[in-house]
């Protein structure tokens, strides 16, 4: 697998407190997010943290760059972390890396369902 510029994750379900909370201990340190639109974001070291509420209808997007500063391998490492830490945490991801700009190959995703990823179509 490349490796990936960022890490990229949709939610639904998880409070902004207990986000910010849990990628604090995961991080090894205290966040700082500041307002970003409709979201916000954080630096923690040269990692950028950003959360944009409904970036895809009702879903949030939680993302990472670089990914390569973070203990996570992939988008789908990300999501099965949030999924441990909140069980009801409703999880997408997209079924191959992608940049900016780029049309998303058929829409592809990845759907968090109870213990496995299960690849679905998706569009926003």
């Amino acid at each position: 697998m490349p490796e990936l510029p960022d890490l990229e994750v949709y939610f639904q379900d998880i409070e902004d407190d207990a986000l910010q909370g849990w990628l604090g201990e995961a991080l090894g340190g205290a966040l700082a997010p500041a307002p970003r639109g409709t979201g916000w974001a954080a630096q923690h070291g040269d990692l950028t943290l950003r959360v944009t509420a409904r970036a895809l209808g009702a879903w949030h997007a939680l993302g990472l760059e670089p990914a390569a500063l973070t203990p996570w391998s992939a988008d789908q490492a990300l999501g099965e972390a949030l999924a441990a830490a909140f069980p009801k945490a409703k999880l997408r991801c997209a079924a191959e890396p992608w940049a900016e700009g780029e049309a998303l190959e058929a829409d592809r995703f990845f759907e968090w369902q109870g213990q496995a990823w299960r690849e679905i179509p998706w569009k926003g």
